[in-house]
């Protein structure tokens, strides 16, 4: 039985270390919500994986919406990003079937920030630049019902590395496609003119291009140093809105 007694107490043990290694490498979604603060601009971050932090050190401290919560004075900051998550509701890992999209859409935010296309643009999520534009507009919509005050700050997506040579042509990890998230930077951009809910559209992708220090081994995902960069361009942004 005392065998019985610490092989259990072991399993424990180990069973919580990994899930604090995996919530502080940001492999885990740590679901933090905070209730409004009186006197404060409530700031929505929804997005997938680049929102989110995956593969951060430290991910409570160093995911940018959490950065950016720190730089900004009057505002609370909650990051709802969700890793591999696309716009797209055909999608098989669309947003909308997350538990974080229905959590976004009650919070009652003021600002909103939108962080997806990078996991649109790979073949399996893509059906051209029409189907992207028409998705991603429902998805704003569904926020804007939900929250009509709300204004919108999208972002055009970072900058992607393709590092390895046994991948297919034009294809980076995971199957991100410099062409196709081009196409999701134009339409992006084209939104942002389109709707009066738009208040801004920031373009990460120029803050990180050619930036291979800002990124993870992968050159997809934002290190602490990328975040930080992504918090301090989006920080003036969001103040003037």
């Amino acid at each position: 039985m005392e065998i019985v007694k610490w092989i259990s107490i072991s399993l424990a043990a180990a069973g919580g270390l990994t899930l604090f290694i995996l919530a502080y490498g940001g492999f885990w979604f740590y679901p933090v919500i905070y209730g409004p603060k009186r006197g404060r601009t409530r700031v929505a971050c929804i997005g997938d994986s680049g929102t989110y932090g995956m593969f951060l050190h430290n991910w409570f401290r160093n995911n940018w919406p959490h950065q950016l919560n720190r730089l900004l004075q009057g505002f609370q900051v909650i990051n709802f990003g969700q890793n591999k998550a696309s716009a797209s509701s055909f999608a098989k890992l669309g947003y909308h079937r997350y538990r974080k999209h229905q959590l976004a859409l009650r919070s009652d935010a003021d600002i909103i920030v939108v962080g997806f296309g990078t996991n649109d643009c790979k073949p399996w999520n893509w059906r051209g630049r029409e189907a992207f534009h028409l998705e991603y507009l429902a998805l704003l919509e569904q926020y804007h019902m939900a929250m009509p005050k709300a204004k919108f700050v999208l972002l055009i997506p970072t900058y992607a590395f393709l590092r390895s040579r046994r991948r297919p042509p034009g294809q980076g990890y995971y199957g991100v496609r410099p062409k196709e998230l081009a196409i999701v930077r134009e339409v992006i951009s084209e939104i942002g003119e389109e709707l009066p809910t738009v208040a801004a559209v920031v373009d990460l992708y120029a803050a990180t291009e050619n930036r291979s220090d800002l990124f993870a081994f992968d050159g997809v995902h934002p290190n602490a140093k990328g975040c930080r960069v992504i918090a301090e361009t989006l920080a003036p942004v969001i103040s003037a809105v």
